[in-house]
C-alpha cells in the first residue's frame, strides 16, 4: 500500500513536470506558456499535447480546478522559476498516423510479429476511443497518441499507469473517463503484463519516439505500485532506529531504578 502511494506521488510530480518540460521546449513565449499551464492545471488538459491521469487527475478535480485564475497563475510563475532538471526539447512532434491493420487481418495471434501483435491488441481494445491511425477524436476528448508528450521521452510510467489504471477527471469544464485493463472491477478487458508490453510498445512506436523498449518486467513494476523508493527503506530505518531508542531508554531507566533502591 505505501509503494502505490509513493508511485502515485511520483506520477503526479512526474506528469506535472514533464507536461512544464515539454511545454518549454516547444514554446518560445513566456505569457503562452504560462497560459497552458493555468490550461493544464484548471482543466487537466491542453489540447494536442497533455492530458491529467492518476493523481493528477484527482489533483486537478479535487483541488486546482477549484481554484481562481489568480492562484493558479501564481503556481505556472512559481514553476517558470524552478530552473528544469532537463531539457529533451519539444515532445509534440514525433510520431504520425497509421496503422498496421492490414497486416494481422485473417492471421492467427501466433504468426505475428511483436509489433504487429501489438496493433492487434490496440484494435481491439483502444482503437474504438482513440482511432484505428491513433487520431483521437475529432473533439479531443479521447487524445491523438501521436504528437503527444506520454507517448515520448525515456519514461514510459504515465502510459503504462494510464493503460492499467486508466483516466478518471471530473472538472466544471465536463468529465473524462478512460476506463483500465487492469484487474479492476471496472476493467474494459483483464490485460496481462505481457498483452500490455506488446500494446505499449506498439504506442510508443508508430505514433511516439520509439526511444524506449517496455518489457513485461516494466509492466509488473507499474501493476505493483511502482519502483521501489528509498524513502520506504529510509523510514523503515528510522522507525527501527527510534525503537532501539526507546528500548535503550527503557533499559537505562530500569537500571537507575535499580540502583537508586535502598
Amino acid at each position: 500500500m505505501t509503494r502505490r502511494i509513493l508511485f502515485q506521488i511520483h506520477w503526479l510530480l512526474g506528469i506535472t513536470a514533464g507536461f512544464v518540460l515539454a511545454v518549454m521546449g516547444v514554446t518560445g513565449a513566456m505569457m503562452s506558456f504560462e497560459d497552458e499551464i493555468v490550461q493544464y492545471l484548471a482543466t487537466g488538459r491542453v489540447e494536442g499535447k497533455a492530458q491529467a491521469g492518476g493523481s493528477m487527475a484527482e489533483a486537478v478535480s479535487h483541488s486546482f480546478s477549484r481554484m481562481t485564475e489568480g492562484d493558479l497563475a501564481a503556481i505556472a510563475t512559481y514553476l517558470m522559476d524552478v530552473p528544469p532538471v532537463a531539457n529533451t526539447g519539444s515532445r509534440f512532434g514525433q510520431g504520425e498516423a497509421g496503422n498496421l491493420t492490414a497486416q494481422f487481418r485473417g492471421l492467427d495471434t501466433t504468426d505475428l510479429t511483436d509489433m504487429v501483435a501489438g496493433a492487434q491488441i490496440y484494435s481491439a481494445n483502444c482503437a474504438s476511443c482513440h482511432g484505428i491511425d491513433g487520431q483521437g477524436t475529432r473533439d479531443q476528448y479521447y487524445p491523438s497518441l501521436f504528437h503527444n508528450s506520454v507517448t515520448a521521452g525515456d519514461a514510459t510510467n504515465n502510459l503504462l499507469a494510464a493503460i492499467l489504471y486508466g483516466v478518471d477527471r471530473d472538472t466544471p469544464t465536463g468529465h473524462v473517463f478512460m476506463p483500465p485493463f487492469g484487474t479492476q472491477d471496472n476493467a474494459f478487458n483483464a490485460l496481462d503484463d505481457a498483452q500490455i508490453a506488446t500494446l505499449a510498445n506498439y504506442v510508443v512506436t508508430q505514433f511516439g519516439d520509439g526511444r524506449t523498449q517496455i518489457t513485461t518486467a516494466d509492466v509488473a513494476t507499474i501493476r505493483a505500485g511502482g519502483p521501489s523508493s528509498n524513502l520506504v527503506r529510509i523510514v523503515q530505518g528510522l522507525m527501527a532506529a527510534g525503537l532501539v531508542l526507546v528500548l535503550g531508554i527503557a533499559v537505562w531507566l530500569l537500571r537507575r531504578r535499580t540502583k537508586a533502591r535502598p
